[in-house]
């Protein structure tokens, strides 16, 4: 019997924060914030929402810069660690279980949305979208952060998928002119672009600071084509 991908994310969860604790899970994670973090721009008071919040990793990030945050995820085990981290740091994020295409908050709630690694993986990308820009206040701003499908960590995640059990025979890639298309789709406009991850998926701490150089050669001169791309637009 196929596993549902709640399931898988339950399974995943307890070794799920072992991946930013190795070189490559470490510097990936703190390029993908470089990118992420001046489009969000969250500011302190600030209704923020994580969509598909995993364990808690941009949810915790928001709260430590002062907004206040609510955030969702399917996983019931995600959750329960999202959680344990946010009381550790005596952050009162308020983490509620559902899915992202269908979102339990009142329309027009909060100034910004974020969803990191989410579209990859939902069932429906455009109503996910959507459910986003409704809880949105007017003007608010909602930030997109996904796997860019023109890289060689995609090429390299397909084969994984494709060669043995994983989560990436799960997922979908986005290009920039199908995640634009996207968020036209739903309304968005006034959008704004960063990129990451132009070197290879290495786990070596030696060979990711020779790689270094290559990180701002990709950013100026093939802005799509990042490993990981971030977007924002307005409602």
């Amino acid at each position: 019997m196929k596993e549902s991908l709640t399931a898988t994310f339950d399974r995943l969860a307890a070794d799920y924060d072992s991946w930013y604790q190795t070189p490559l899970g470490a510097r990936s994670d703190a390029l993908e914030k470089e990118a992420v973090f001046p489009l969000a721009d969250p500011q302190p008071g600030e209704y923020a929402l994580d969509v598909s919040c995993g364990t808690g990793n941009y949810a915790i990030a928001l709260a430590t810069r002062k907004a206040t945050v609510a955030a969702i995820d399917s996983s019931r085990k995600m959750l329960e660690i999202a959680k344990s981290k946010a009381a550790r740091k005596a952050l009162p994020v308020d983490f509620r279980l559902g899915t992202a295409d269908d979102l339990p908050f009142a329309s027009d709630s909060f100034d910004l949305a974020t969803a990191i690694l989410m579209l990859e993986f939902t069932p429906s990308p455009q109503k996910a979208l959507s459910e986003m820009l409704r809880v949105l206040k007017p003007g608010g701003r909602i930030v997109i952060g996904v796997l860019g499908k023109h890289s060689l960590w995609a090429a390299v995640r397909r084969f994984k998928g494709l060669s043995a059990p994983s989560i990436w025979r799960m997922a979908t890639f986005f290009s920039p002119r199908k995640l634009t298309d996207l968020l036209v789709a739903v309304g968005a406009h006034a959008f704004q672009w960063r990129s990451a991850i132009y070197f290879p998926p290495v786990n070596s701490g030696w060979l990711l600071e020779r790689f270094r150089a290559l990180e701002g050669i990709g950013q100026k001169a093939f802005p799509g084509l990042g490993a990981f791309l971030a977007v924002r637009a307005e409602k």
